[in-house]
């Protein structure tokens, strides 16, 4: 565990990133579902992850002292809300803005917004990658970038905007196998095997770091991102930290998370890996964070019990 980081105390953590669920809307709450949908333990579980992976970014914004009156706030691959929409109700002295691919979940994510009284965020349909040219975000410069569970190259693509506007990012990567797409030249996926010859860098080049560079070729790299997007076959769990084949997968995933924290570094960014406040609440417990300013790493540094080794 020694590339995490660690606070060092984790109760204080969590008291850091609790929420009042109970005086937020119900429509802005990831227990909201409609009234014809069932609600039985797999859904309680579910909403219990929910909470928990919105209350870790909660407590790394609060530790970091970021989300000051009047900054901006863009949530990548937002879905229907169930990060930003928590985030807009507890901080309303700051501007969130949701980003997502789906033209439907935007439109349900504003009408969720706009039904619970939230005036302090707007949802906009497009691609990561096309931020900085979508036409009606052109002149927006958001302080803080955010990326929950966001498939394969999505969470490069939002580290990769934060970078380029120079912002805050906290980023919980999900689904890495799915990186393979990318260096196929297919821009939001598709269903063909993965061979050597196929492989060519596409918009996003893997191995992220110089440092994996010279460890992992392209086609190595793909295939431990591939390892790592594990969640449980063949009677082995998800969750099973025991057995050989529930510890490579892990391990897999820390190496393909700490090749991008090495590339904010070399980038320039103080960048730090952590889990989330309860890491077996969820299989993609992974968490990513960077700043570009000394001053902010050194708050949020005050925080932690031990930081990676490099």
């Amino acid at each position: 565990r020694t590339l995490y980081s660690t606070w060092k105390s984790q109760k204080h953590a969590a008291e850091r990133g609790f929420l009042s669920w109970s005086t937020m809307s119900r429509l802005i709450d990831p227990s909201w579902k409609p009234a014809h949908v069932g609600r039985g333990p797999k859904h309680e579980n579910r909403v219990l992850r929910k909470r928990l992976q919105v209350e870790s970014f909660v407590s790394i914004l609060r530790a970091a002292n970021l989300l000051q009156p009047g900054q901006t706030v863009v949530d990548f691959g937002s879905g229907t809300g169930n990060l930003v929409l928590p985030l807009a109700f507890a901080f309303p002295h700051c501007d969130f803005v949701a980003v997502d691919k789906s033209d439907k979940a935007i439109a349900f994510l504003n009408e969720r917004a706009s039904d619970a009284g939230l005036s302090n965020v707007k949802g906009f349909a497009g691609c990561i990658e096309d931020f900085g040219e979508m036409a009606s975000l052109r002149e927006l410069h958001p302080d803080v970038v955010l990326a929950l569970h966001v498939c394969g190259a999505g969470t490069d693509y939002a580290i990769q905007q934060a970078k380029r506007i120079g912002a805050s990012f906290c980023v919980s990567p999900c689904c890495i196998g799915k990186m393979q797409h990318v260096v196929l030249g297919r821009r939001h996926g598709g269903g063909d095997a993965l061979t050597g010859n196929q492989l060519q860098q596409g918009s996003m080049r893997y191995p992220r770091s110089t440092w994996a560079r010279k460890l992992l070729s392209t086609t190595e790299h793909i295939r431990l991102a591939k390892m790592a997007d594990f969640s449980g076959h063949n009677g082995v769990s998800g969750y099973d930290m025991k057995s050989q084949e529930g510890k490579l997968p892990r391990a897999a995933k820390t190496l393909v998370e700490y090749d991008r924290q090495r590339r904010c570094d070399e980038d320039g960014y103080a960048t730090y890996l952590l889990k989330l406040l309860e890491e077996d609440s969820c299989v993609k417990n992974d968490i990513i964070v960077g700043f570009p300013s000394r001053e902010v790493a050194e708050t949020f540094e005050q925080h932690l019990e031990s930081q990676r080794c490099a």
